[in-house]
C-alpha cells in the first residue's frame, strides 16, 4: 500500500461522451465545506483521522502554497499505472498581492475611508492613540492624519491560480469553459491567463488586459531582518478568457508555467517540486467508475469521497 502524504481527497464525477472524468482533492477545506457543496453527496468518510505530514514545514516553507498536503509525482504514477485511466494533473496555488489596477486602487481607497472612520468615531483606547498618532505624522508632511493614513493605506487581493496540463484537456476543457468572454487556453500556452468573473469584477480587467501576479519565493516577516521579505517574482501575463462559474475564485495557466515560476527563488524546494493538489482523471468507462474510486481508495484510506453527480459534456 502506498503510504500517502495527504490529508483527505473528494471525487466529483461527470461524464464525458463516453468518458466518465472524476476531479481528486488533496488536503483542503474541513469536511463541513465539502459537504455543502452544491450536489455534492458524500459516499465514504475517512477512515481514520486525516494525516499530519505535511510538506508545509520550517523546512519547506520557501513557496507558499495554498493547501499543505500535496500528492507527489510518485503518488500520481501510482493512480496512472490503472490502464483504464488518464490521469491530469494540477495545482492550485493562492496569489496575494496589492494589485495596481485603477479599480482596486479605488476599492483601497472606499476601505481605507471607512476603516479611518470607524477607528475616528470611536471611544476605544487603541482607536484613539492611533487617530492621534495618523494626525502627528500627517502634520509632518503637511497633511491631515485622514490624508496621511488614506495615503499609506492598503489592502490585499487574494484568488486562487489553477495550474493544469492544457495539453491533456481534449475532450475536458469544456469543463473549465464555461466561458463569459474570449476563449480557452492553447495546449501548452504560457504569458496567458484565464480569470473568473469574481476577479474580473473586482480589479475591472477585461479580455485583452494584462494582470501582473506574484509567484513562487516567499513573502513573510523576517524577524532576523526587522522587516518583511518578499523574493517573489511578478509575471505579466494577458487574459484571454473570463469564466462565468467561479473555478474556486480564481484563475486558470498551463501547469507547466506555474510549476517553471515556482521553482525560481525556492531555496531547497525545487528538489520536492513537482507536487500536486488537484488531479482530473478520466476513466475509460462509466462501468470502471466504481472500481477506480475504491483503488484510489485502498491507497489512501484516510480519504474523505465525494461524488458531485454526472455532467454531460460535449
Amino acid at each position: 500500500m502506498t503510504i500517502s502524504i495527504i490529508g483527505y481527497i473528494s471525487i466529483a464525477q461527470m461524464t464525458i461522451k463516453e468518458t466518465s472524468l472524476i476531479e481528486v482533492w488533496s488536503g483542503a477545506y474541513g469536511y463541513e465545506e465539502l459537504i455543502n457543496i452544491e450536489g455534492g453527496v458524500i459516499s465514504e468518510l475517512p477512515s481514520s483521522e486525516p494525516l499530519t505530514e505535511s510538506f508545509f514545514s520550517k523546512n519547506h516553507k520557501p513557496v507558499e502554497y495554498y493547501m499543505s498536503r500535496f500528492f507527489s509525482e510518485y503518488e500520481v504514477e501510482n493512480i496512472d499505472n490503472n490502464q483504464e485511466v488518464d490521469v491530469i494533473k494540477g495545482l492550485l496555488y493562492e496569489v496575494a498581492w496589492r494589485p495596481n489596477t485603477l479599480k482596486w486602487k479605488e476599492q483601497e481607497r472606499w476601505l481605507s475611508q471607512i476603516r479611518w472612520n470607524e477607528s475616528y468615531f470611536s471611544e476605544k483606547t487603541e482607536d484613539v492613540r492611533f487617530i492621534e498618532d495618523m494626525e502627528k505624522k500627517g502634520r509632518e508632511m503637511n497633511l491631515t492624519g485622514e490624508e496621511y493614513y488614506i495615503s499609506i493605506s492598503h489592502s490585499i487581493f487574494s484568488f486562487n491560480v489553477l495550474g493544469i496540463e492544457t495539453e491533456k484537456l481534449e475532450k475536458v476543457e469544456s469543463w473549465f469553459n464555461d466561458m463569459r468572454n474570449g476563449r480557452f487556453l492553447r495546449p501548452g500556452e504560457k504569458n496567458t491567463i484565464i480569470i473568473s468573473a469574481y476577479v474580473s469584477d473586482e480589479l475591472g480587467l477585461s479580455i485583452g488586459d494584462n494582470i501582473t501576479i506574484p509567484l513562487g519565493g516567499i513573502n513573510e516577516y523576517n524577524d532576523a531582518a526587522g522587516k518583511r521579505v518578499d523574493t517573489r517574482e511578478n509575471y505579466t501575463l494577458q487574459i484571454v478568457g473570463i469564466i462565468s462559474s467561479n473555478y474556486q475564485d480564481g484563475a486558470i495557466v498551463d501547469l507547466n508555467f506555474l510549476m517553471e515560476a515556482l521553482k525560481k527563488n525556492t531555496g531547497e524546494m525545487p528538489n520536492v517540486l513537482p507536487i500536486y493538489n488537484r488531479l482530473f482523471i478520466k476513466i475509460s468507462s462509466e462501468n470502471l467508475v466504481k472500481e477506480v474510486i475504491s483503488s484510489i481508495k485502498s491507497d489512501y484510506p484516510d480519504t474523505a469521497i465525494i461524488i458531485r453527480g454526472k455532467v454531460n459534456i460535449l
